[in-house]
């Protein structure tokens, strides 16, 4: 079908944009094919735009479409221009001369209208692309970007732009214009207690080459340890603060292997390790008891002692549990003492959680499922303790979990089930117990039958 002028004018943007074009799918004047492609083309992300991404992300007659486009004669909306144009580009670089120029400028054009600053990052990583080309204006350029990079973009637009920056105008200039405001910048935000904003203050002084990949790294966790502090000095009593163990995990993750960040990784394991027994804490208490208090520090030094210093030794570790040794449950080997209420009662009634009296036990039938409970709850929170410490050394693939159920050969898990049962315990092991649960239990079900005709029972 012969293309035909489309009927979206100039000066229109993003969603806008869009549904303009979405309005002309129907339309019989238009050649369909052609409208789904630009309608792909308008929701790409032009932070994310490069050929391993069309490639990765689009099927190979999808992206040569791409490239056959003639959208110059059909067209003179500037968005749709630059986007077409610059993909073009992308995949085929023989064409940087004919269109680079005329690609920069429209992605400046729209942000000079819209002061959106996607479009500047854009701008910046189309002029990268062939500097030479744009020789003799970079001075211009840069001049006429000093005052709106100091003054108008947010934090993270900031962060974006400097990566861009450095190498289109050099370290040295983009550092003289920049690194003093980032560094003052970092310091107002954290006064605020903005702490994602101070990180990507940070992202930038890395843009500009103050800080490598390393050092960013430790910058980060240093906000992330501030933050974390922030939460602590101020959390009330008896209050459950999820987000203090994930900021300190976080900033764990940043410097694990980074060698300067030695001492900040100490410090943050001990933290974090204080967070995450404070947690156990609040839950476990979960309302009122009258079971023996369960010593934390004691079975924390006990997790401690059990030599866990990567994820595998805790992998290890957790297929040993529950062989747990009894003075673990009961250290002094003694009958437990009787409680207050032994001197009135022989006998416990049994409560439902709503408080429904369900059944009555004897005193010693008491003790025993009292013993069990507790014994019962010390095991959980040795699990999660466990769990804790190898989160600290980050998770395995998924096929680290495969290569396991492999050699434990478990007559439970049919081999063609192996690999769910692995994406399952993978997931688990992330914290995403949802997905999890939603892999793992239907695989019961057939657990069971397989085990049941291995023993050839009906």
């Amino acid at each position: 079908m012969e293309q035909v002028q489309l009927t979206v004018p100039d000066g229109i943007f993003k969603g806008k944009l869009h549904a303009a074009i979405w309005q002309l799918q129907n339309k019989s004047d238009f050649d369909k094919q052609l409208i789904d492609d630009l309608l792909l083309i308008l929701k790409m992300d032009l932070r994310q735009i490069s050929e391993e991404m069309l490639r990765e992300n689009y099927k190979p007659e999808t992206v040569e479409r791409f490239t056959k486009i003639d959208i110059i004669p059909i067209t003179n909306n500037k968005e749709l221009l630059a986007r077409v144009l610059d993909i073009q580009i992308v995949l085929n670089r023989t064409l940087i001369g004919k269109h680079l120029k005329n690609v920069a400028g429209y992605y400046y054009d729209i942000f000079s209208i819209k002061e959106d600053f996607e479009y500047l990052v854009r701008y910046l990583a189309v002029i990268k692309q062939a500097k030479a080309i744009f020789s003799g204006q970079l001075t211009d350029i840069f001049d006429r970007l000093k005052p709106i990079l100091v003054s108008k973009p947010s934090p993270y637009w900031l962060s974006r732009i400097c990566f861009e920056l450095t190498i289109v105008f050099g370290k040295e200039e983009s550092q003289n214009l920049l690194k003093n405001l980032l560094e003052k910048r970092k310091a107002e935000y954290l006064s605020k207690r903005e702490y994602q904003s101070a990180i990507w203050c940070v992202d930038g002084l890395q843009g500009i080459g103050v800080f490598n990949e390393q050092e960013r790294h430790v910058q980060a966790a240093l906000v992330l340890e501030q933050e974390a502090d922030q939460i602590v000095a101020e959390r009330q009593p008896n209050t459950y603060y999820p987000t203090l163990s994930n900021k300190l995990s976080a900033a764990l993750n940043l410097v694990f292997d980074v060698q300067e960040g030695q001492e900040v990784k100490k410090r943050l394991i001990a933290k974090l390790e204080a967070a995450r027994l404070d947690d156990i804490k609040m839950v476990a208490v979960g309302g009122a008891k009258i079971s023996p208090e369960i010593d934390y520090d004691k079975l924390l030094e006990t997790v401690n002692q059990m030599n866990i210093n990567s994820f595998q030794d805790g992998w290890r570790t957790l297929l040993g549990i529950p062989v747990l040794t009894e003075s673990l449950f009961n250290p002094s080997g003694a009958k437990p003492e009787p409680t207050f209420f032994d001197q009135f009662f022989d006998t416990y009634i049994r409560l439902s959680t709503k408080g429904k009296p369900i059944g009555t036990t004897k005193g010693d039938a008491a003790k025993m499922n009292e013993a069990r409970l507790n014994a019962r709850e010390i095991l959980i929170i040795l699990l999660k303790m466990i769990k804790n410490k190898m989160d600290i050394f980050g998770i395995p693939p998924e096929e680290f979990m495969l290569q396991n159920l492999v050699d434990i050969k478990s007559s439970f898990i049919p081999n063609s089930r192996l690999r769910i049962y692995a994406r399952g315990l993978a997931a688990g092991f992330e914290n995403d117990f949802l997905l999890s649960a939603h892999l793992l239990v239907p695989q019961l079900e057939n657990s069971f039958r397989h085990v049941a005709e291995l023993k050839k029972y009906r």
